[in-house]
């Protein structure tokens, strides 16, 4: 461990605790996330309100995901499972991506939830999305690769939502996502067990490797 000073004097580590990439001492580290997790309460409720949502994970969590945690063949079989549970429409608005001009009619969408006061993001399930609503989930990456003005028009049509309703929205998500994204967090996907057993796309064995591999911060 290297020793380092807390911005309010007291020592810490350089391997411990950090908000904003800074060094801070566990009890700073603490009570940024108690005010954090409060003022976000409200915040993260009206997130959740329209039917179409903005889902960002923190920066930190980035490529924590079932696709990177699970073999080829077992996220294959993840998905092709939730596709045909689904019956290949999207979960959101009904539609199929063969209707949007693409060659695939869904694509699988992992939804977490967060417990700001313990930075812990949990798996909670795969739902199953057309292009369109996937691109909207993933907003921030859809903006930087130039999809911006179908995915807006989109998320506003199916939520019902004006221009400006929309923009206030997607305002609050990157807001949310910029604080969350201060703090580093754990991954929780544990859940990932409700798509183990007889019939269904996962074995036991494998559910439990890929939660070990999470818990470690390790891919496939």
């Amino acid at each position: 461990m290297t020793a380092w000073t807390c911005p309010c004097g007291e020592p810490c580590t350089l391997e411990g605790a950090h908000i904003e990439g800074v060094p801070v001492c566990a009890s700073c580290e603490a009570n940024e996330r108690y005010e954090t997790s409060v003022a976000l309460a409200t915040a993260h409720a009206a997130l959740l309100a329209p039917p179409l949502t903005i889902e960002l994970v923190p920066v930190g969590t980035w490529g924590s995901n079932l696709r990177s945690m699970l073999t080829k063949s077992q996220w294959d079989k993840l998905r092709k499972h939730c596709y045909a549970e689904a019956g290949h429409v999207c979960e959101v608005c009904g539609d199929s991506g063969l209707n949007q001009g693409r060659k695939h009619a869904v694509e699988a969408h992992e939804v977490w939830t967060y417990d700001d006061a313990q930075c812990v993001q949990t798996l909670e399930r795969v739902i199953v999305l057309c292009p369109r609503c996937h691109q909207v989930k993933h907003m921030g990456r859809t903006l930087k690769y130039g999809g911006g003005r179908k995915a807006r028009a989109h998320m506003a049509r199916v939520n019902g939502m004006t221009e400006q309703g929309q923009r206030a929205y997607e305002d609050l998500a990157f807001l949310i996502h910029a604080l969350r994204s201060r703090f580093r967090w754990t991954v929780d996907i544990s859940a990932l067990a409700q798509y183990a057993g007889e019939d269904l796309p996962l074995t036991p064995k494998q559910v439990k490797e890929a939660v070990k591999k999470a818990k470690a911060g390790k891919s496939a």
